[in-house]
């Protein structure tokens, strides 16, 4: 079985964290990062099965790393996560 790799995109650091150790234990490849632009980054280098991100970040917006992650491959699922 194929590993599923999971970017987790989220400013505020312990939740960025508790995701990222949530996922982990069941044993998908996770990676976290706390901002949009590192996240459209990651998304250029890497290929990602689920970007999991926050609708308000500093700078670049949720909407926009999904808009780069579907760009980027098609085949990538998004969550989008507010509390707006």
């Amino acid at each position: 079985m194929d590993v599923i790799k999971i970017l987790v995109v989220e400013d505020k650091e312990s939740l960025r964290k508790l995701l990222v150790r949530l996922l982990q234990e069941e044993k998908y490849d996770v990676v976290g990062v706390a901002s949009g632009e590192e996240a459209i980054e990651k998304i250029k280098r890497e290929y990602f099965n689920l970007v999991l991100t926050d609708m308000k970040l500093p700078g670049l917006s949720g909407m926009e790393v999904l808009r780069e992650a579907r760009r980027s491959d098609s085949r990538t699922e998004a969550v989008v996560m507010t509390a707006y």
